[in-house]
């Protein structure tokens, strides 16, 4: 239940909140009906008086077609009030539907299918399905959350129904009109069709998703999440860490790498402290996070998406984060631990194999969880892993174009397309990284680097230095002239 229930589905005080506008709502259906019931008492005494005098009149012969109609027409209106009366009040204990029309204003993510009529029925079904995995235990008033569901019908539903965005009819679809027209307008440019390989590719990439004929790229964020891990206790890392920490600071004064290659490729930065002065759970001890940690890095990271950008650039900052990387890859994709587990900040080869160990001591203390991506999010990840995913959604049910950063920014995302294949759509993996479980992460995952720079920094770095390869495409498909306009001379059939 990820997708697009943020707003009620999130938050740290599920139980209170929906017991409260449960409730209120079990009253305003009951309030409802009294008010219903008093005023068809009221029509029916004022029926029967009107009735009474018309019979009256007809005795005293006043009889005439007139008179008559109107006595037909006022027994009518009597029979069907006494129906009305009889019929049995609703049942506050079932009122699923009214729940989900209730939580319209609630729920964005499905406020277009619940709202147009010929998606309604769909929508609402779907709501009130989430609505049953809630446990009603109306004899002691207590609720049982169930906080996971089907995130790939979510998706899949949040992707045919989207929401409030400023690419209005926009898809994704690459079989979208405007994707079709970007696609003409690309064929008829001054240059052999494909001559500019991967930048014509990307431009279309963009043009689909932003649901425009010619992409921009006015609005680049760029978001770098940062989080500590318990699994350093391990003697993973060549650093402390509190070098994360001491790296948000360097990022707010302007002096990482990040903050450069941000002011070249024309985007916004933005650094999101995830509690580093909370580390993880030890995963190769017991659960990196409780579901509510998890769901509120999560929702977090959901947050930090600007509605208005034309891409969103997904990267991150955590001492250890690439021992969790490359727990996920092995908890997902099997093989043995050293398969997924590189040097990261530089380990000797005496940490290279504690790493390794607690990589695969992780997966074993996990193993009755390995048939669910997102549980293997929770027990396996950590606070910037979760708000990347969750970035990610959001950028998705907006239809914003995504850039991957590096073998973290991969691994974050990689349950999410275990759940979902095809939700990775509107993402691009910037680079590869030099770990070497990068490159086998993005072939199961079915993604295709832009760049090989032998890059292994994080910090979004390789997804913002992707931005001007982005660039270059949009520029070439923008202010290129067509072979009509140039007069330059098409290729003979």
């Amino acid at each position: 239940m990820l997708y697009g229930l943020q707003d009620w589905l999130l938050t740290p005080e599920l139980t209170d909140v929906f017991v409260r506008e449960y409730t209120e709502e079990v009253n305003r259906i009951r309030a409802k009906a009294s008010a219903s019931h008093a005023e068809a008492n009221r029509r029916r005494t004022s029926l029967e008086t009107q009735i009474g005098n018309l019979v009256d009149s007809v005795a005293a012969g006043r009889e005439s077609p007139a008179l008559l109609d109107r006595l037909e027409q006022r027994e009518a209106e009597l029979d069907q009030i006494k129906i009305e009366l009889t019929a049995p009040p609703p049942d506050p204990v079932r009122i699923h539907p009214n729940i989900a029309s209730y939580y319209v204003d609630k729920v964005r993510g499905l406020r277009d299918g619940l709202t147009q009529a010929d998606t309604r029925e769909e929508a609402s079904g779907i709501i009130r399905g989430l609505v049953d995995e809630i446990r009603l235990h109306p004899i002691d008033g207590k609720l049982q959350i169930e906080l996971k569901g089907d995130l790939a019908t979510l998706v899949g539903f949040a992707d045919q129904y989207d929401p409030d965005t400023k690419k209005p009819g926009s898809t994704g679809n690459p079989g979208s009109t405007k994707w079709l027209v970007a696609g003409a307008r690309n064929d008829m440019l001054a240059k052999p069709q494909g001559a500019l390989g991967k930048l014509e590719d990307l431009a279309l990439w963009l043009a689909a998703w932003q649901g425009r004929e010619i992409p921009e790229l006015g609005k680049v964020q760029v978001l770098v999440f940062a989080g500590n891990h318990g699994v350093v206790a391990q003697g993973v890392s060549a650093f402390p860490a509190a070098v994360t920490a001491q790296m948000v600071g360097n990022f707010a004064a302007g002096g990482a790498a990040i903050n450069q290659l941000c002011a070249v490729a024309g985007a916004e930065l933005k650094v999101l402290d995830m509690e580093l002065d909370n580390p993880t759970v030890d995963f190769t001890q017991g659960p990196a996070l409780s579901w509510e940690e998890f769901l509120d890095a999560f929702r977090q990271g959901m947050a930090q998406v600007d509605g208005d950008a034309d891409l969103v650039c997904i990267g991150e900052m955590g001492i250890g984060n690439t021992t969790v990387a490359a727990a996920l890859s092995h908890a997902l994709y099997g093989g043995q631990a050293r398969d997924w587990t590189g040097r990261g900040t530089g380990v000797d080869d005496a940490g290279l194999a504690r790493k390794a160990q607690a990589v695969a001591k992780g997966r074993a203390r996990h193993e009755d969880i390995m048939d669910d991506p997102l549980e293997i999010a929770r027990c396996l990840g950590g606070r910037e892993l979760a708000a990347m995913a969750g970035a990610a959604l959001a950028a998705r049910r907006a239809s914003t174009p995504v850039l991957i950063d590096g073998y973290v920014a991969s691994a974050a995302l990689a349950p999410l397309y275990a759940e979902a294949p095809d939700f990775l759509a509107h993402c691009w993996a910037a680079h590869v990284s030099a770990e070497p479980g990068h490159i086998r992460l993005l072939q199961k995952m079915g993604l295709l680097p832009l760049l090989d720079l032998g890059m292994r920094l994080g910090e979004a770095s390789g997804a913002a230095t992707a931005i001007l390869l982005l660039r270059a495409g949009c520029a070439t498909h923008a202010g290129m002239a067509s072979f009509a306009a140039s007069g330059v001379a098409e290729k003979s059939d």
